[in-house]
């Protein structure tokens, strides 16, 4: 006997679609075999893709993903579309980046901790210096990025507006970046001796 199929769940939507692992953290393989199937069934279906630079899970992370009138847990991707991708950075990808001490927590936590928002459907972990193949793989209708980086700078822009896309960046956060949280800690811990 087969075991049951999980159930994907979205915010308005259910369907059942065969899958491997876990119901909201896979490889970019699956979705890129899974979104065609949902654009196909749910003709309104729009998909956005949120990749931030986290390296430590951040306030910042999901107040730059929220709409001005959300809840506070609610990403922003979530107010461009119908589905919410987050594409997170391996912690391969963010050492090469940003150097041998990073990332603070694992790819595995920061993945999770995003797929724990209600809003998030889907979480997908790439290797590369940077979300290129993801956003070629996944086709998305938005392109969610932070405010730091102007919109003409955007890796995947092209591919986006290609298909008639959009590309957003939301406001940045200020203090709120994962240097500005350790020097904050080692502030801290120096002044109290320990």
């Amino acid at each position: 006997m087969m075991p049951p199929q999980p159930e994907l769940k979205f915010s308005n939507l259910k369907i059942d679609i065969p899958r491997t692992g876990s119901i909201s953290i896979d490889t970019v393989d699956i979705y890129a075999q899974l979104i065609p199937l949902l654009r196909g069934q749910f003709e309104a279906s729009s998909v956005t893709l949120d990749h931030p630079a986290l390296h430590l899970n951040l306030p910042g992370a999901a107040a730059k993903s929220r709409k001005p009138s959300s809840r506070k847990s609610e990403p922003a991707g979530r107010s461009f579309g119908d589905i919410l991708v987050v594409a997170v950075n391996s912690d391969a990808s963010v050492s090469t980046i940003k150097g041998e001490k990073r990332p603070i927590n694992s790819q595995q936590e920061r993945a999770e901790a995003l797929a724990a928002l209600e809003s998030v459907d889907f979480v997908t972990i790439f290797t590369e210096p940077d979300p290129y193949k993801v956003i070629s793989a996944l086709q998305p209708d938005v392109l969610v990025k932070g405010g730091d980086w102007p919109i003409e700078k955007i890796i995947g822009r092209d591919v986006v507006e290609a298909r008639g896309g959009k590309v957003v960046n939301v406001p940045f956060v200020e203090g709120q970046s994962t240097t500005g949280i350790i020097d904050k800690i080692l502030q801290k811990y120096a002044k109290m001796g320990s």
